[in-house]
């Protein structure tokens, strides 16, 4: 019953910000650390 209605509140809340063209926030970056863990992966 919690997850039905915080599901619903999220959907309302962002339906408004879509009808009011509200700004997204920037996605976020990746972490440093992570980034360089990949690259040492790739390179094996």
């Amino acid at each position: 019953m919690i997850g039905t209605l915080t599901a619903l509140q999220w959907f309302i809340y962002d339906s408004v910000k879509v009808y009011f063209k509200l700004p997204r926030p920037p996605p976020p970056e990746m972490p440093l650390s992570l980034r360089k863990k990949l690259e040492a992966a790739g390179k094996s």
